[in-house]
């Protein structure tokens, strides 16, 4: 069942709202204007090898991989809210501008600072391991297939 937020949200779920809403919009610059400076990204499980990411490293990522998408649906289905985090379960629902299929499960831990508008400050991002590597596998093919058809476009 989806998730329906509150009426008033708090300070901190309003953020994710926010986040979640920049995403479906593929808004780079929307997604990180809600990061705190010291911002860091982390990615599970630890078996993909993916390193942590500050916020210029993580928002160069989002701004070259988000145009590649035409469609990039965050469904929410659950939030569990805490003192300075909110962990939110969510599956994306996505298709990039090669027609390739993006549907992915998520679970995000978000960690914010103590401000009156709070900042996320940390992200812990926890997606299906396998379906990620068959995408990026699939995407990386269709990008090498169509240089090769249309080198002059590569």
């Amino acid at each position: 069942m989806p998730y329906t937020p509150p009426a008033n949200p708090s300070a901190q779920l309003a953020v994710v709202l926010k986040y979640v809403d920049a995403f479906s919009k593929l808004d780079a610059a929307g997604i990180i204007a809600l990061l705190d400076d010291s911002y860091q990204h982390h990615y599970f499980p630890n078996s993909l090898g993916r390193p942590v990411l500050d916020k210029a490293e993580w928002g160069a990522r989002m701004t070259s991989l988000l145009p590649a998408f035409e469609k990039f649906d965050l469904d929410v289905f659950d939030v569990t809210e805490a003192e300075n985090k909110i962990i939110l379960h969510g599956a994306v629902n996505g298709r990039t501008k090669s027609g390739l299929a993006y549907t992915n499960e998520y679970i995000f831990t978000f960690f914010f600072t103590e401000d009156v508008e709070p900042k996320i400050k940390s992200v812990n991002e926890f997606m299906d391991s396998a379906y990620t590597a068959k995408f990026f596998k699939e995407m990386a093919e269709q990008k090498a297939k169509a240089a090769a058809e249309h080198p002059a476009d590569a």
